[in-house]
C-alpha cells in the first residue's frame, strides 16, 4: 500500500506534523475514525507504526442509533484487524440550543481531546483531505468569508485551550483526494461505511460535491492540490492579519467587562485590520465565534472609519460595541436594558 504515491504522501505529513522535537519519530497520535473511506484510509497509511498511533471513535445521536453502532463496530474491527489500540466515546447533541452540526462537531473535538490525554497522544489526526478543503472554501467564498475563513483548514492547530495539554489537531491527508482514500481502502480490500447525508444535495456541501466539483475537475484537473496551496497561503495572510490586530487590541485600555479604545487610533487602522480586532476582543468578552460574521462586525467598523461623531450602538454578539465622537468601546451586556458606561461615568440602571 506505501508504494502509492498518495499514501506516501499522507504518512510523510503525518511524519512531519507529529515529529517530536527531539527526535525523528512521530509522537503518539489518537485516530479520529468514523469508519468511513477517508478515515479508514488514514487508519490504514499509519498502521504501519502500530505503537504510535490509537483508533478512537465518537458515538453521537443525531443519527439512527443503528447506523451510529454500526460505524462504532467498523472503526473497532478494523482497528483489531491491523493490531491497533481502539477506544471510543460518546456525546448527546440532541436537545441542544444552536446549529447541530456545529454541537456535534465542537462535542466530537472535545471527546477526542479527553481521549488523546487518557491515551496519552499529543496529537488527534483527522482525516480531513483535499476535496473537503475544496468545499470548504467554495462554501466560505460563497457566504463572502476574508483570508482567515478562506483558509478553511490548517494542517495543524489546538485542539482544545488547555494550554497544559496542548493537544494539536494534525490533517495529514490534506495533500490527497478523496479519491486517492478509496482507492488505498481498495488495494488494501477493506470496506468502508457510507453516511446517507452525504450524497444529500439539499445540503450546500452535499450539492458542491455532486454538482461543482466535477465540473472543476474537467475544467482544470488537479484544481485541488493548487486549492489546498492557495489556502495555505491565505492562512498566512490571516496569521499576519491577526498579528496586526493583536497589536491593535494592546492599544485598548481594559476594565471589567469592557475594552476602551481612542477612535482617532483606530481611524488610522485598515478595515480588515479593525473587523479581525473587533471579533477577538468581543470572543474575549464573552461573545461566540458563530455569531461575529461579516454582517455582523463591518456595520462596527464603518462607524469606526466613519467622519460621523453620532453615537452608534451595535450588537456583536452579545457584546453591546458603542462609538461615538472620541471613542470605541465594548463591553458585556448583562440584559437587553443595559449599555455600556461611558469612561468616568457610572453604569446606567434599568
Amino acid at each position: 500500500m506505501h508504494r502509492d504515491a498518495a499514501a506516501r504522501t499522507a504518512l510523510r505529513a503525518w511524519r512531519n506534523l507529529a515529529r517530536k522535537a527531539s527526535a525523528g519519530t512521530p509522537s503518539r497520535t489518537l485516530i479520529a475514525c468514523s469508519g468511513g473511506a477517508d478515515s479508514t484510509a488514514l487508519v490504514l497509511v499509519l498502521s504501519k507504526q502500530p505503537d504510535a498511533v490509537v483508533v478512537a471513535h465518537v458515538v453521537h445521536d443525531l443519527r439512527p442509533r443503528r447506523q451510529a453502532v454500526a460505524d462504532r463496530d467498523a472503526a473497532k474491527r478494523l482497528a483489531d484487524r491491523l493490531g491497533l489500540r481502539f477506544c471510543e466515546a460518546s456525546v448527546r447533541v440532541r436537545g441542544r440550543a444552536g446549529n447541530p452540526e456545529a454541537n456535534a462537531r465542537r462535542l466530537r473535538y472535545a471527546a477526542l481531546a479527553r481521549l488523546a490525554r487518557k491515551h496519552r497522544c499529543t496529537y488527534v489526526a483527522t482525516a480531513h483531505h483535499a476535496d473537503d478543503l475544496v468545499e470548504s472554501v467554495l462554501m466560505r467564498l460563497l457566504r463572502g468569508a476574508g483570508p482567515r475563513g478562506l483558509a478553511a483548514m490548517r494542517p495543524s492547530r489546538p485542539l482544545d485551550g488547555d494550554s497544559r495539554a496542548a493537544i494539536r489537531l494534525i490533517r495529514p491527508l490534506l495533500g490527497v483526494t478523496r479519491a486517492d482514500a478509496e482507492r488505498i481502502c481498495r488495494v488494501a480490500g477493506v470496506p468502508w461505511q457510507t453516511d446517507a447525508t452525504n450524497t444529500d444535495t439539499n445540503r450546500l456541501r452535499a450539492a458542491i460535491r455532486a454538482r461543482v466539483l466535477p465540473t472543476l475537475r474537467s475544467l482544470a484537473p488537479g484544481y485541488e492540490a493548487r486549492v489546498v496551496q492557495a489556502a495555505a497561503m491565505l492562512g498566512q495572510a490571516a496569521d499576519l492579519i491577526g498579528a496586526r490586530a493583536g497589536h491593535v487590541r494592546g492599544l485598548a485600555k481594559a476594565g471589567e467587562g469592557r475594552l476602551v479604545w481612542e477612535r482617532a487610533a483606530l481611524r488610522r487602522r485598515r478595515a480588515i485590520v479593525l473587523g479581525e480586532c473587533l471579533r477577538r476582543a468581543a470572543i474575549e468578552l464573552g461573545a461566540s465565534a458563530d455569531q461575529l460574521g461579516s454582517r455582523v462586525v463591518d456595520p462596527v467598523v464603518a462607524s469606526i472609519v466613519s467622519a460621523s461623531g453620532e453615537r452608534k450602538e451595535h450588537q456583536l454578539g452579545g457584546v453591546l460595541a458603542v462609538v461615538d465622537r472620541d471613542g470605541v468601546r465594548l463591553g458585556r451586556v448583562k440584559n437587553s436594558r443595559r449599555t455600556i458606561p461611558r469612561t468616568g461615568r457610572r453604569p446606567r440602571r434599568p
